[in-house]
């Protein structure tokens, strides 16, 4: 029974990306059952560790007032630590800037509380955090922009960063060791790097083995690099089999014979099936890849991984299984495959298909694929879209297209890239507001060549009171009242002077 309990809650937690707290007792494991599979709270039971589950019920169901509530209830000073992530979670999720800050602290405060009753996760969480800022690892986040709301600079993450690190080091918290072995491997201090993530192995950690193994691979200490990537391995890291498999691959061309040939496609089988047994999308890619490439003709094999891939969530597998077909000439099944995957928006597959229309000159569907890519915000081939479009004469549906996606998305660089490189007038005056002060002069100088009106810009219209092109017709006596173009489409004279 005690079995069963532990392996549903651990589905839980699993379902909702939270990480398995080992339970011992029997009291807790049936408690926390009851709460997480048939939604029971016992609010008679009062007990530290039932207070932190409860909170995180409440996380899960977003009820985030009372998840806070049982946190605090709790004297298990893991709560603290959640409450920091909480907080550190809503920096990201804030609207304004003042959310921004305002979170920030709290979550600072929370982590603060839990580092003054030794609490290592809070040391861990909080110096990562701070190594984050100094890092620019964490791509979800805006850094130079957030960086400047939260008052920090580098120099102020950089000691903040070591201080909680080395607090969480001296704890014996190896997750601390990586960090501060990762920081120094960024800082080029070698002896340093060694130092921490040796400190970190010895302790377990499989994330310091693959990352010593990833140095020695750029040192091209192959042998220490082999021994680093099966010592993460074997203590469960099935991040380490990609980067062993690769490894493998590309010796295959430097075999000396068909028997060491095949002991290298036997080891990148053997590995691959490993992390393939534990549901690794990305291994099961690299299997069917690397298999497309070594012995195309075991089409069978390489369709297996690639469509299971795909069940587990891959839609990046059906692209690459419409690759494997266009190369083996077999156009039919790649269509197949390529049209899967755009049923399911992947842009790669649209811009692919755009590009195989492309080479046998059929430009009503190249068009349709690449404007389709467009929809989907995917600018990475529209240098080689916009020929086709100019040969086609149908460049402003692009152009459009292209700017309405940046501007959906809030992506003003896109907009200024593209219509400096690609200028078209009338989509300049329909969006020109989104423009920066250079392709607003450049779009200003075109209107006083080719429209008839006085000057460029206004920021209200005194007949819309919309911020428009504007200006009066050249030789209008009434030339102190702007109206834009919008309006005089709609009134062809002025309507003051009816010139």
């Amino acid at each position: 029974m005690t079995y069963y309990f532990l392996k549903a809650i651990r589905k839980y937690c699993k379902k909702n990306n939270l990480k398995y707290i080992k339970i011992s007792k029997m009291k807790h494991i049936k408690m926390i059952y009851n709460l997480f599979i048939d939604n029971k709270i016992n609010y008679d039971f009062k007990d530290d560790l039932y207070f932190l589950s409860v909170g995180i019920f409440y996380y899960v169901n977003k009820n985030f007032e009372l998840m806070k509530k049982y946190w605090l209830m709790s004297k298990n000073k893991n709560a603290l630590a959640s409450l920091g992530c909480f907080y550190e979670e809503q920096i990201k999720n804030s609207k304004t800037n003042e959310d921004k800050q305002n979170n920030f602290k709290l979550m600072e405060k929370y982590y603060l509380l839990g580092i003054e009753k030794e609490c290592i996760k809070s040391m861990h969480y909080l110096g990562k955090f701070y190594q984050k800022r100094l890092m620019k690892d964490d791509h979800i986040l805006n850094y130079n922009n957030l960086t400047n709301i939260l008052g920090l600079t580098p120099e102020l993450c950089e000691t903040l960063m070591k201080k909680y690190l080395m607090m969480g080091v001296g704890f014996g918290c190896k997750k601390c060791m990586n960090l501060i072995g990762y920081y120094f491997k960024k800082k080029g201090d070698h002896e340093n790097m060694m130092k921490y993530y040796t400190m970190s192995i010895k302790k377990g950690n499989g994330h310091s083995m693959l990352s010593l193994g990833q140095y020695y691979e750029e040192k091209k200490n192959y042998l220490e690099m082999e021994k680093y990537y099966l010592m993460s391995i074997k203590n469960g890291n099935i991040n380490a089999i990609s980067y062993l498999v690769f490894y493998y691959y590309d010796q295959i061309k430097f075999a000396q014979s068909d028997i060491d040939r095949e002991k290298l496609i036997e080891k990148i089988k053997y590995y691959s099936m490993i992390a393939i047994k534990k549901k690794s999308t990305q291994d099961m890619i690299n299997y069917s890849w690397s298999l497309s490439n070594i012995n195309p003709s075991l089409e069978d094999e390489i369709k297996k991984y690639y469509l299971m891939a795909n069940q587990y969530g891959s839609v990046k597998a059906l692209t690459l299984l419409g690759l494997y077909y266009y190369k083996q000439k077999n156009y039919i099944d790649m269509k197949k495959y390529y049209l899967m995957a755009i049923e399911k928006k992947n842009t790669t597959a649209m811009n692919n298909l755009a590009i195989f229309y492309k080479k046998f000159k059929d430009y009503d569907n190249t068009k349709k694929y690449y404007l389709l890519a467009f929809q989907h915000f995917d600018f990475s081939k529209y240098d080689q879209a916009i020929k086709i479009f100019y040969k086609n004469n149908d460049m402003s549906s692009v152009l459009e297209s292209m700017f309405l996606k940046s501007i959906t998305k809030n992506n003003f660089i896109s907009v200024n890239k593209i219509f400096e490189e690609n200028f078209d007038y009338d989509i300049g005056l329909k969006y020109h507001k989104y423009l920066n002060q250079k392709n607003k002069g450049l779009l200003n100088k075109w209107i006083l060549y080719y429209d008839d009106i006085e000057r460029p810009l206004i920021e209200k219209c005194y007949i819309c009171y919309e911020e428009n092109i504007r200006g009066c017709y050249k030789y209008c006596s009434c030339n102190r009242n702007y109206q834009c173009i919008k309006c005089f489409i709609e009134y062809p004279k002025c309507i003051i002077c009816e010139n």
